[in-house]
């Protein structure tokens, strides 16, 4: 088990190496998470000011 993930980190490394375009496209893909996630709660805030 721990050599897989030190097998993942090191080709998570060498990715992010040979190809910083993947740092940037993981960087946007946690903002899109953390901007749907926030839509969500938005949603869910909005929703409850309805019911009142």
């Amino acid at each position: 088990m721990l050599i897989r993930i030190a097998g993942l980190t090191e080709a998570v490394r060498r990715t992010i190496y040979l190809w910083p375009g993947n740092l940037i496209h993981a960087i946007v893909v946690v903002v899109g998470i953390v901007f749907l996630l926030g839509g969500v709660n938005l949603l869910s805030h909005t929703g409850d000011n309805r019911d009142r």
